[in-house]
């Protein structure tokens, strides 16, 4: 029976900071703009502290999404 591979972490990438959340460095380390997407655990544990990153907004879905 083959070994099954490890799933390859992937982290945020924080389009603001322009850098991975967690602060690993090097073009090696996989990384997602999507919260959705991310495996890194360390990565979801900062997510986790920034609801407005970790989920998306509901502005539209509070207000009906029709315009005010």
């Amino acid at each position: 029976m083959d070994a099954l591979a490890p799933a390859a972490t992937v982290h945020y990438f924080d389009t603001t900071l322009r850098r991975i959340l967690c602060g690993v460095q090097g073009l090696e380390h996989r990384s997602t703009k999507h919260s959705r997407d991310v495996t890194c655990d360390a990565c979801v544990g900062l997510l986790r502290d920034r609801p407005a990153i970790a989920a998306p907004s509901t502005s539209n879905a509070a207000t009906g999404g029709a315009a005010p």
